[in-house]
């Protein structure tokens, strides 16, 4: 929108500008006073609502810079950002005669080096004009004697020349300083109105020394506290030497005609800028001096809130009325400092009672002035901290379930106790015992040592806490059938709420950390009790539960059988099976041939019965049987079959 804005402005301006005869004087503007540089897109003056130059300003067409070089005196101006006035009939405008404070003294003939920059958003076109023949007319375009042909980008330095005519007389000389929005100076007019810029207005000297110029300096003893003497003072000089009137105004409807007035008793109310203008001249000045007239602080309540108990914390304090600079410098015992309005000594000891000071101190830190100035004031306070000694405790204990704990406090000077604890545990005693602990019973056991001292009603305290784990110790079931065949696996196992390991012990050495075990190929030597401890474990304490269990291993001895019988058919065989301890045999063979007993007799045998019989023999304990196998084999030959001839006679 801005830009848009902008390129409507100057189409017009420069339509309207190209229809007027640049050669004759500036249209409407007589011979004196010099014209009115306007900007008329906005109302604001310098076109923002900001600081100059600052990056958050959407709008800045100004003139920054203007410096030179070449002359006999060279003007600097720079970061002057943007520079409005208030003018009769007028308003505020984006202008400003810089020329009594920055001016120029050259030679007819010199060339002079112009270094111009604009703000830092909008680039802008500049052009210098010289009124050479004094008659309060920019002529143009003889007296436009310096421009840029473009736009040089925002913020950029450029640099443009002039030279002083080599008959130029003697004088002073008024230049015009002027930029423009988005327009090279080419054609620049002095006075016209443009839509965005800012015009800068300075003296020319040729071949003379300045007159009428007055420099003066301000200054004052402040800042200063209240009640002390405020002196003002300006030091001046004009050339050529003139009596000089000086006018002070400031806070408070201060007036003063003296060069170095004096305000006896100087208040607060009197702070801010004191301007004295120094007359007469071709240049009056106007300086200003800040000046701050600092309260002193009163403190109105300085507190603490002692007596206390050692190791407690110690508060001490106040109220002031103070100025916005403030600082607090508190000294005391045991080479105590702070510097806040109230401060506090955790875990307070002995040696810190005593007094403490305060010193408050309202300060003006600014660096235009020096030395920095401090106003002080001071208050003291007492406090008390109550002995108590160190309540010693065991700090911990970890034990196993079904153990007395035997707690115990001891605090030199204490006149009594009170330990509180899990499972609603409260007693006055000492050194009380809890006896067959469970845990229920863990947790923190917090003592309280009491100190009553005869000269004050306050009782002081301190405390201590033992924790106390109890290691559980709950029942451990051991698993297992009890009755194993020999050769076969032995499995047992057991289980214990919460354990965090198992330990076994059974016969023929064994050991083991599992919580469940197998013995392959069980023999007697396994048989016997195994024992099981369950292992319950807090930190570094471990406690145990202990359990068993019975494993029988039945025997099942090899059974001894007549490897291979050999018989004819129709004969009988005797089968013959031997087992230390067997109970019961049973034979079977081919056709399902089935026998009981350990020596069974097979009766009018044929060739068909011929194979392997194997012979099973049960063992058993009374509470489970086991078995073992042996084979034979039964060979019957047949009878061969033969037939004799009829007799033969020879």
């Amino acid at each position: 929108m801005k830009n848009i804005i902008k390129s409507l402005a100057v189409i017009g301006l420069l339509a309207g500008m190209f229809v007027q005869n640049k050669l004759a004087a500036q249209a409407l503007v007589g011979p004196a006073p010099f014209c009115m540089p306007l900007y008329g897109a906005w109302a604001t003056p310098c076109n923002q609502g900001g600081a100059s130059n600052a990056p958050g300003n959407w709008i800045n067409d100004f003139i920054n810079s203007f410096s030179t070089a070449g002359a006999v005196t060279n003007i600097t101006n720079n970061n002057s950002g943007c520079n409005a006035q208030n003018f009769p009939n007028v308003g505020q405008r984006n202008y400003f005669n810089h020329g009594c404070q920055n001016y120029l003294v050259v030679n007819p003939g010199q060339n002079i080096v112009c270094t111009l920059q604009s703000g830092n958003v909008y680039g802008q076109g500049f052009a210098i004009f010289i009124d050479w023949n004094n008659n309060g007319v920019f002529n143009l375009p003889a007296e436009r004697v310096a421009w840029t042909p473009n736009v040089p980008p925002a913020a950029s330095f450029v640099n443009i020349n002039f030279t002083v005519p080599a008959a130029q007389p003697a004088g002073a000389y008024r230049m015009r300083v002027r930029c423009v929005w988005a327009m090279n100076g080419t054609n620049m007019d002095p006075c016209i109105q443009y839509s965005y810029g800012e015009t800068e207005d300075y003296t020319v000297y040729v071949g003379m020394t300045p007159t009428g110029v007055i420099t003066a300096t301000a200054s004052s003893n402040g800042p200063i506290c209240n009640g002390s003497a405020l002196n003002l003072n300006v030091l001046s000089s004009a050339s050529p030497t003139t009596p000089l009137s000086y006018t002070w105004t400031g806070p408070a409807a201060f007036t003063s005609t003296l060069q170095a007035p004096t305000i006896a008793n100087a208040q607060p109310n009197m702070s801010g800028v004191y301007t004295v203008t120094v007359d007469p001249g071709a240049c009056p000045v106007t300086k200003t001096v800040m000046v701050n007239v600092y309260p002193t602080p009163t403190i109105n309540i300085m507190a603490n809130n002692g007596p206390i108990c050692q190791n407690n914390q110690l508060d001490i304090g106040s109220t002031s009325q103070t100025s916005a600079s403030v600082t607090y410098s508190w000294t005391g015992p045991n080479g105590f400092t702070a510097n806040t309005p109230s401060a506090s000594i955790p875990n307070a000891q002995p040696n810190a009672s005593g007094f403490y000071t305060l010193v408050v101190t309202n300060s003006y830190l600014a660096p235009t002035y020096n030395p920095t100035l401090s106003c002080t004031t001071m208050a003291t306070t007492s406090a008390a901290i109550v002995p108590v000694a160190p309540l010693n405790v065991v700090p911990s204990f970890t034990l196993c379930q079904n153990s007395n704990l035997a707690l115990t406090a001891n605090a030199v000077g204490a006149t009594s106790y009170s330990w509180t604890g899990p499972f609603n545990f409260n007693t006055s005693i000492q050194n009380p015992i809890i006896n067959n602990v469970n845990p229920i019973h863990s947790g923190d056991y917090s003592v309280t040592a009491y100190y009553v001292s005869p000269i004050t009603t306050l009782i002081c305290t301190s405390e201590a806490v033992s924790n106390v784990s109890v290691v559980p110790r709950n029942p451990v079931t051991p698993f297992s059938p009890s009755n194993f065949c020999q050769n076969t696996t032995i499995t047992f196992s057991a289980n214990a709420l919460n354990a965090s390991g198992y330990e076994w012990y059974g016969p023929n050495g064994f050991y083991s950390q599992l919580q469940s075990n197998n013995i392959p190929n069980a023999q007697s030597a396994n048989a016997g009790n195994y024992t099981v401890n369950a292992i319950f474990t807090i930190g570094t304490v471990s406690c145990t539960t202990t359990n068993f269990i019975p494993v029988n291993v039945i025997p099942v001895p090899n059974i001894a059988v007549i490897p291979t019988i050999t018989v004819c058919e129709r004969e009988s065989a005797t089968f013959m099976a031997n087992a230390p301890g067997a109970q019961s045999y049973t034979w079977t063979g081919p056709n399902n041939y089935q026998l009981n007993g350990n020596n069974p007799v097979f009766t009018n045998l044929t060739p068909t019965m011929s194979g392997m019989y194997t012979v099973t023999a049960a063992f058993s304990n009374g509470n489970m049987t086991c078995y073992n196998s042996n084979a034979t084999d039964l060979l019957v030959k047949p009878i061969l079959p033969f037939n004799l001839g009829p007799d033969k006679m020879l």
